[in-house]
């Protein structure tokens, strides 16, 4: 079993993948997160990637192509969830010859939030820079204003998620990965979901979805 988990910055696709791939034993292509982990390092190909994000763009299709490549080389468990990928059409297509031999996607889930809901999410949101926690002021805010409460340091925004980047990062989304949504459309395992509910109330809804697919098969 192989999904696809799509939406807009901040519709909440990690905090979804992370409970989907336990539940179901998937193993997780995060694009956020091995961007973010190759940009930490200082390497030409680290601080190409940190340049980049840091614009709110998108990184070239050979860059993800390799990157995509080298994961399902040494992937062995049976199924996978793309959490974020494929972010346009030419990704969406290397992706599919990929599988071909993996048994295809066989679910495509779109999270669907209105862009002043993203922005008003994002900006809220604030990371540790030493430990990694996420906070949010307005649903999960620190016990001490812009301090972590698991190790003390002074939590930071990041350059991404301030308004201005959040804006391009949207127009990026529409220009590029709306057309993915008619890809997946045309192939028949496309399926939409409210990313504005509750995030207990998407997940159950994305288990329906899962549920149907594997009595389908």
């Amino acid at each position: 079993m192989n999904l696809v988990l799509l939406g807009p910055p901040g519709s909440g696709k990690g905090t979804q993948a992370e409970r989907i791939a336990e539940e179901f034993n998937l193993k997780v292509f995060s694009t956020g997160n091995i961007l973010r982990q190759l940009a930490k390092e200082e390497t030409p190909l680290g601080r190409k990637i940190k340049e980049i994000l840091r614009r709110g763009e998108l990184v070239p299709e050979e860059i993800m192509a390799e990157i995509l490549a080298d994961f399902l080389a040494k992937e062995k468990r049976e199924g996978i969830l793309f959490d974020g990928y494929p972010r346009n059409l030419e990704q969406a297509k290397i992706l599919t010859s990929h599988l071909e031999k993996l048994g295809g996607v066989s679910l495509a889930i779109y999270l669907k939030v209105r862009p002043e809901v993203v922005v008003k999410r994002l900006g809220s949101r604030r990371i540790c820079p030493n430990c990694g926690a996420v906070y949010n002021l307005e649903t999960k805010p620190p016990k001490r204003e812009n301090v972590c409460d698991s190790c003390g340091s002074r939590l930071v925004q990041r350059e991404d998620e301030k308004p201005a980047a959040i804006r391009k990062r949207l127009a990026v989304f529409e220009r590029e990965t709306l057309p993915v949504l008619e890809f997946f459309k045309k192939e028949g395992n496309l399926v939409t979901i409210d990313g504005e509910a509750s995030i207990e109330a998407v997940y159950q809804e994305i288990k329906e979805e899962i549920k149907k697919l594997k009595i389908k098969n």
